[in-house]
């Protein structure tokens, strides 16, 4: 597979990602949310509320879980903005 096709693929997929999420803050904002996932979706997650997209290998950049870790993520809404708090 060449990487044109690989980054199309990858962007897809961050892509779904990324609508879920955006999903889930507009419609659950008031909620408490568990989201359980495996370690490749754990990279497009931090990556959304971090902005902060490191180059390179997002795995050698520790944006995969490990295994039983947790990211708690707060989000504090105000009336215009979003601030987002992560505790990875």
């Amino acid at each position: 597979m060449n990487n044109i096709k690989k980054q199309k693929i990858y962007n897809y997929f961050f892509e779904r990602i990324y609508n879920f999420l955006d999903d889930i803050i507009k419609n659950y904002s008031d909620k408490n949310v568990l989201i359980v996932t495996h370690g490749g979706v754990s990279i497009p997650i931090a990556c959304y509320f971090n902005k902060n997209i490191p180059t390179g290998s997002l795995v050698e950049a520790g944006l995969v879980l490990g295994n039983c870790q947790v990211y708690l993520i707060l989000i504090v809404q105000k009336i215009s903005s979003k601030k987002f708090i992560c505790d990875f």
